[in-house]
């Protein structure tokens, strides 16, 4: 059960029932292999992971995003959970390093295969949510995809709160906002910014995020939903 506790390190997650983390992390091939019909796969894991994943990712840009109509937020979801970024999350966590493979599938280069890492991402929450409830799994989603969503947010120009701020602001007050960078923490590569927008010489939004630009999304954003 060695690999297993460094396995619960590295995630920052006690499972009471450690046969469902071992479970997340097998793939069919090496049930196959070693003849072990008694044990199951990742595969129902990953079916109620991907149910959990869709629900928690489509409530939190709800709330978070009040004033997006319904074909935004499918756009955003979508950009959310896919094969690509759940892959992405899985390099993160290191989750390759751990899969219970068959020789074939490791030879075949299984543990970057990108379907099978996004496979163990889906399958890791519904151990989760077995293990330890809805809260502790809305928790590591939204430990995962929390900063993904202001980077999505950043990037889709349907989005552009910016933009949508200095039309209202224009319509409100007759001039258009203004911002600026308060502070930064962490080291070059991981850099966090602090961003504010004021309106004439009235701070409306405050906002973070990994680049100047993310940072400003964000702050608009949260002056939208004061001003409106």
């Amino acid at each position: 059960m060695e690999w297993i506790e460094e396995v619960e390190e590295n995630l920052g997650t006690i499972f009471s029932n450690k046969d469902l983390l071992r479970q997340a992390l097998t793939h069919r091939s090496y049930i196959y292999e070693k003849n072990l019909p008694e044990i199951q796969s990742n595969e129902k894991l990953e079916f109620l992971g991907d149910t959990i994943l869709g629900f928690i990712i489509t409530n939190l840009i709800y709330h978070r995003f009040p004033g997006l109509s319904e074909g935004d937020l499918s756009k955003l979801r979508a950009r959310l959970v896919n094969t690509a970024m759940l892959a992405e999350i899985a390099r993160e966590l290191h989750l390759g390093t751990w899969l219970l493979l068959g020789l074939g599938e490791e030879q075949s280069g299984g543990r970057e295969k990108t379907s099978l890492l996004a496979n163990s991402v889906e399958a890791l929450l519904g151990a989760i949510f077995l293990d330890q409830g809805l809260e502790a799994a809305r928790e590591f989603v939204l430990h995962l995809f929390d900063n993904r969503v202001n980077v999505e947010v950043s990037r889709e120009v349907s989005l552009d709160f910016k933009t949508r701020l200095q039309e209202l602001t224009a319509k409100k007050f007759g001039v258009t906002p203004s911002y600026s960078i308060s502070h930064e923490e962490g080291p070059d590569h991981r850099k966090i910014f602090y961003a504010e927008v004021a309106v004439g010489k009235a701070v409306y939004g405050h906002g973070k995020g990994t680049s100047k630009k993310e940072a400003e999304q964000a702050a608009a954003h949260e002056a939208l939903k004061l001003l409106e």
